[in-house]
């Protein structure tokens, strides 16, 4: 028993020094970063138009919040090393963040008529991050009346994976995931239907040559049932399995560092984790609202469903890690696991859905929320 327990102290003071050390390279990464982007905006900017809006907004998330996100988990960390005790994680009223984003949503919309495109940046982050937290607050909220509560400590650190390691995670193993399935789904249609590889080769040679390629153009290649069908395995099936289990590793990471971990606790360090996935997500996704002046303010709106989805996902992708860890009933775990996967993929699939539709006609592609 005493070398179980200092078995434990060990992991926990490494995790906690992995987490001091990642937060600090994270802040430092993401400013050089930042300034790198602010440079390539300023050379380029005459060729980039009406880009320029999305790339601002991504070179200030770098620049402000990824710094901030990182420095606070190694904030959190060192004084868990220094053995410092941890207040509760609180956060503002869900009604007084609901307020405050319908605030920044009308503000920001205002601001995108009027022209004024530096503050519709800061406008958009604060959108994300508002959304983000107004979907922690209500779980957070409600498990507090029952008496449960979470360590500020692990609810922030929790918070910070999601952004930061599940976010940097997921986009590795998904960028290695569709590279796979674009070579074998390409491989495939080429078998299936010879013709379809010389029709997309001609297709992307006329769009080359093409001052301004047309969705219209593309519409044949994307009107195959293949393609809908690789599309729903990709982002229904494979990206929420991804997903879902890189952001909620927040859980083992809390537990091996020899925290006891109830339910509650996993429940809400879930959700926490699934709400800093969204706020960048948010951030970075929602960029493609930018390019809808007249709607910017309705389509974040909407994609405050996302954020529904990845806290509520997360939480019990929790609940399945408690009910392995803790339990050790693997296999209960992995049902529990099954219900967020499908949750998280049914939200996908219609987005997906929706978005193949809308391109088979050559329309504008709207931001579904994906």
């Amino acid at each position: 028993m005493r070398h179980r327990r200092e078995t434990d102290r060990r992991m926990r003071r490494v995790l906690l020094s992995l987490t001091v050390i990642g937060g600090i390279v994270t802040a430092a990464g993401s400013l050089v970063m930042a300034v790198a982007l602010a440079a390539l905006m300023i050379v380029a900017r005459d060729e980039l138009g009406a880009q320029s809006l999305m790339l601002g907004v991504l070179a200030l998330s770098l620049a402000i919040v990824a710094p901030v996100l990182g420095l606070l988990a190694a904030w959190h960390a060192g004084r868990g090393l220094a053995n410092k005790p941890a207040a509760p994680f609180g956060l503002p009223s869900w009604g007084w963040l609901l307020l405050a984003l319908l605030l920044t949503l009308a503000g920001g919309q205002a601001l995108f008529n009027l022209g004024l495109q530096p503050a519709v940046a800061l406008g958009h982050i604060l959108a994300a991050i508002l959304a983000s937290l107004l979907m922690l607050a209500i779980p957070v909220q409600a498990a507090r009346r029952q008496g449960w509560t979470i360590g500020r400590r692990a609810g922030t650190t929790s918070l910070a994976w999601g952004a930061l390691g599940g976010v940097g995670l997921a986009a590795i193993a998904e960028v290695i995931v569709v590279a796979g399935i674009v070579v074998a789904a390409a491989l495939i249609v080429s078998f299936v239907d010879p013709s379809w590889t010389e029709q997309a080769t001609g297709t992307l040679e006329s769009l080359g040559g093409s001052g301004e390629p047309g969705l219209q153009a593309l519409a044949p290649l994307l009107g195959s049932p293949l393609i809908l069908l690789g599309g729903l395995l990709l982002m229904a099936g494979l990206i929420p399995v991804i997903e879902e289990f890189v952001k909620s590793l927040a859980i083992p990471l809390v537990y091996a560092s020899g925290r006891t971990l109830t339910e509650a606790d996993a429940f809400l360090l879930g959700a926490a984790a699934g709400a800093g996935f969204t706020l960048i997500e948010g951030i970075t996704n929602g960029a493609m609202a930018l390019m809808q002046p007249a709607g910017w303010a309705m389509a974040m709106a909407a994609r405050s469903g996302v954020a529904v989805i990845h806290v509520l996902a997360s939480a019990l992708a929790g609940l399945a890690w408690h009910a392995g860890l803790v339990r050790r009933r693997w296999g209960r775990a992995l049902a529990l696991f099954l219900a967020p996967v499908v949750l998280h993929g049914i939200w996908n699939g219609g987005a997906v859905t929706i978005a193949w539709l809308g391109l088979r006609s050559g329309s504008q592609p709207l931001d579904t929320g994906v």
